[in-house]
């Protein structure tokens, strides 16, 4: 079985992190884009989801087997105090691909749901089969 290491990359930049944004990934150095695809006959494994932000931030990754309707598969709080925190967390994920599946990361919101600036992003690691 051949195994292919994945990072999926989001945004790395100083801005407003908007509640209900989704943030637009790279799979392995690609064109940017909301959503990253599973293609059919592929598995991705997500290991690890590693974030970084200097507010404090709530996250959610999210599939969708349809490219419409989109259900949480993780839900996490990023704590900062001003100065840029890393988060680090192991995760069990694996999503079997198919025609349509496809996953995203969203911002829920900051701390009591509004608006914050500051700097903030995401890393999804993992590997792919075949």
């Amino acid at each position: 079985m051949a195994v292919t290491m994945r990072n999926i990359v989001g945004r790395n930049a100083t801005t407003t992190a908007i509640a209900g944004e989704t943030y637009n990934l790279s799979l392995g150095g690609a064109a940017a884009a909301a959503t990253v695809g599973v293609a059919v006959n592929v598995s991705l494994f997500i290991t690890d989801i590693i974030t970084f932000s200097s507010v404090v931030i709530n996250w959610r990754l999210q599939r969708s087997d349809d490219n419409a309707t989109f259900f949480d598969l993780q839900l996490w709080r990023h704590a900062a105090d001003g100065t840029i925190a890393f988060l680090a967390l192991r995760t069990p994920h694996h999503i079997i691909g198919g025609a349509n599946v496809v996953i995203r990361v969203q911002v829920l919101g900051a701390a009591a749901d509004v608006n914050a600036v500051g700097t903030t992003g995401i890393t999804l690691r993992g590997y792919t089969t075949p």
